[in-house]
């Protein structure tokens, strides 16, 4: 993930400490949460192999916000890769995928511990770059031109005839109804499933509709009764004709838009995709 601003000082990042080894107090937790993280990339791998992979050969895959590191993972277990970079500014999130491929021996798979807004990836050399999981709502809070920056350097990083890949959530229309009938600050709560550390995920939602902006404070719940607090996510929200139009002047041609990765039922994301030519 990238960084957030905070009060005009050091930024730093929403996601820094989730995979610290500290969590995972035994051996069991760990591969349970690294099976969980799997199951929920599946959909993501399937999607790549069948729409996005060249018959006969395998890919160089660039990942802006990586995080920890699942799908660049799966994708080489699926032996669908030939080399993944992933970038991600969370140390521990690092630090989590780099000793997840050390030990599955997975050589063709680097990670870096780098901002996406400073990295000088390779130049020329994926065949396809992606930025999944909404992370590319996080840039426009962080300045006006960081969505911009970040599409000229997944453009810069692919091979001609490389494809971009983004995953986005759009604003429901029925969470847009619930802002507007409370004020535009929302409060609700998920249970988790049993595999999960935490047992609720608590959402506190302040909406700018103008702006199209929504502040997002998380708070994990955990089986002991351990609160996670203070993580909180700035995210812009996009319509087709915005990022339409982003992808195109960053240099990407072909546009499409698909409905998620799970064709066989309803999907909240929305997936945008482009070819350098």
């Amino acid at each position: 993930m990238t960084a957030r601003k905070k009060s005009g000082h050091a930024s730093r990042c929403d996601y820094e400490g989730v995979e610290a080894p500290a969590n995972f107090p035994s051996r069991l937790e760990l591969e349970q949460y690294r099976a969980l993280l799997l199951r929920k990339t599946a959909a993501q791998v399937e999607f790549i192999r069948r729409k996005l992979t060249p018959r006969g050969r395998k890919l160089r895959v660039l990942e802006f916000c990586c995080g920890n590191g699942r799908l660049l993972v799966a994708l080489a277990q699926a032996g669908l890769v030939e080399y993944g970079l992933g970038i991600d500014l969370a140390a521990s999130r690092i630090g989590f995928a780099r000793d997840w491929v050390a030990e599955l021996g997975l050589r063709q798979v680097e990670f870096r511990n780098e901002d996406v807004l400073q990295v000088e990836a390779p130049q020329r050399s994926f065949d396809l770059a992606v930025c999944l999981t909404g992370a590319f709502q996080y840039f426009r809070p962080i300045s006006a031109a960081a969505p911009a920056k970040v599409l000229s350097r997944l453009h810069a990083g692919l091979a001609t005839g490389g494809r971009v890949l983004l995953e986005l959530y759009p604003l429901a229309p029925k969470m847009r109804r619930m802002f507007a009938l409370n004020g535009n600050h929302l409060r609700t709560w998920d249970p988790l499933p049993p595999e999960d550390r935490f047992a609720y995920y608590l959402h506190e939602r302040q909406y700018w509709p103008k702006r199209g902006i929504v502040r997002h404070q998380k708070t994990f719940i955990g089986r002991d009764g351990a609160i996670d607090a203070g993580r909180t996510e700035t995210l812009a929200y996009y319509n087709r004709a915005q990022i339409g139009t982003m992808l195109r002047k960053s240099g990407f041609g072909s546009v499409q838009f698909l409905r998620g990765f799970e064709a066989a039922r309803r999907s909240d994301s929305l997936l945008a995709r482009g070819v350098k030519s």
